[in-house]
C-alpha cells in the first residue's frame, strides 16, 4: 500500500492510479490506523509528517518521495538507521527560481523600487544612476539544476560567473568552480552573491560574519535557497555597515515571519522580503511533481532506476 498526502486533485490521483502497482490512500498519515500503517511501502509528501514515531508504525516502509526539494524536516536518521529510500523533486522549479535571481538582480541594477517610491510621490527624478548586469561578477553558491539555470540566463546579460560547489567539476558557463573551502576567494570577486544550496550541517550560516569579512564592498545578496543559509544578524551589520548593498530574502529561520518582526520595518531598497516563492506558486508546478512521482512510481520496486534519489549522508 502507498500513501500520499501531497493533496492531490482528482484527476492527479487518477493518473498515479493507473500506474500504480497497488493501492494509493490519499490522506493525512495521522488518520491511518495501526494496522493500515503497518501496510504501508511507500509516502508521498512534501515531509511535514513525518517523525521517528510514525515511521516505527511503519515496518513495511521502503521508499518516500517528497513532493518539493528541502527535506530538512525529515527525521534523516531514523531514515538512515531502517534503510528506507529517498527521492524527491528537485528541479522542478529550476527554472522559476532562475527568473526570480534574474529579477531581483535586474531590479537591484536598475533601481526599479527607487523609482517606484519616485513615483508614489509625484517625484521627476531625472538624477539617480544606474548600473547594468554587463560585466558584472555573479557568483552562485550550488551549481545544482537551479544554479545551472541562474547561469544560463545570466550568460545571456554578459555576466562573469563564478560557482561555488561541493566538486570543482568545470560547468558549462561558469569562468571558474570553487570548493566549499575556497568560499573566500570567491566572495571577494563578487557583485553578486546568489544561493541556491540545500541546507545540510555543511552549509547551514554559510554566509557568516567571517565570510562577510572577506566579500567585495557593495555586492548584492539573494537568498533562494534555505533560511538557514545566511547568519540574518550578519547580513543586516552588513548592510548597515555599507558592506552588502542590500540583499534579496526569499527564505527564513522561521516562517511565516510575524507582522512584528523587524524585518519588515527595513527600507525595502536595502531589503526585499518575499513570501518563500522563488520556486513557487507557479501553475505548472504540480504537473512536474507528477512527472517525477510517476516516473518513480513506475519503476517501484526496482528504486535503483529512480530519478531525484537523495544522499542522506550529506543532509
Amino acid at each position: 500500500m502507498f500513501v500520499s498526502t501531497l493533496g492531490l486533485n482528482e484527476q492527479e490521483q487518477s493518473y498515479l492510479s493507473k500506474i500504480c502497482k497497488a493501492d494509493i490512500v490519499h490522506c493525512k498519515l495521522d488518520m491511518l490506523d495501526n494496522a493500515q500503517l503497518a501496510a504501508v511501502e511507500g509516502v508521498f509528501s512534501y515531509g511535514y509528517d513525518f517523525s521517528e514515531q510514525i515511521i516505527d508504525k511503519m515496518p513495511a516502509l521502503k521508499w518516500i518521495h517528497i513532493g518539493q526539494s528541502g527535506m530538512e524536516y525529515l527525521p534523516v536518521g531514523k531514515l538512515i538507521e531502517r534503510g528506507i529510500f529517498l527521492t524527491n523533486s528537485r528541479g522542478i522549479n529550476a527554472s522559476n527560481i532562475a527568473e526570480y535571481v534574474l529579477a531581483m538582480m535586474l531590479a537591484h541594477v536598475r533601481k526599479v523600487l527607487k523609482y517606484y517610491s519616485a513615483q508614489m510621490n509625484c517625484i521627476w527624478d531625472a538624477d539617480t544612476r544606474m548600473g547594468e548586469l554587463r560585466d558584472a561578477t555573479l557568483g552562485v553558491f550550488g551549481l545544482g539544476m537551479a544554479g545551472r539555470e541562474v547561469v544560463k540566463r545570466a550568460r545571456a546579460f554578459d555576466m562573469r560567473i563564478l560557482g561555488m560547489d561541493i566538486s570543482a567539476c568545470p560547468v558549462e558557463g561558469v569562468e571558474k568552480v570553487y570548493l566549499p573551502e575556497q568560499i573566500n576567494d570567491m566572495a571577494a570577486q563578487c557583485d553578486y552573491i546568489v544561493l541556491t544550496l540545500p541546507l545540510s550541517k555543511a552549509t547551514h550560516h554559510i554566509v557568516s560574519a567571517d565570510l562577510l569579512k572577506n566579500v567585495k564592498k557593495g555586492a548584492y545578496l539573494i537568498n533562494c535557497g534555505r533560511g538557514a543559509l545566511v547568519d540574518l544578524d550578519a547580513v543586516l551589520l552588513a548592510i548597515k555597515a555599507e558592506v552588502l548593498s542590500g540583499a534579496c530574502l526569499d527564505v527564513f529561520e522561521k516562517e511565516p515571519l510575524q507582522p512584528s518582526d523587524r524585518l519588515w520595518r527595513w527600507d525595502p531598497e536595502k531589503l526585499i522580503i518575499t513570501p518563500h516563492i522563488a520556486g513557487d506558486h507557479f501553475d505548472a508546478y504540480s504537473k512536474r511533481m507528477i512527472d517525477v512521482l510517476s516516473y518513480n512510481l513506475g519503476m517501484y520496486p526496482y528504486v535503483e532506476k529512480m530519478r531525484n534519489r537523495v544522499d542522506m549522508t550529506l543532509l
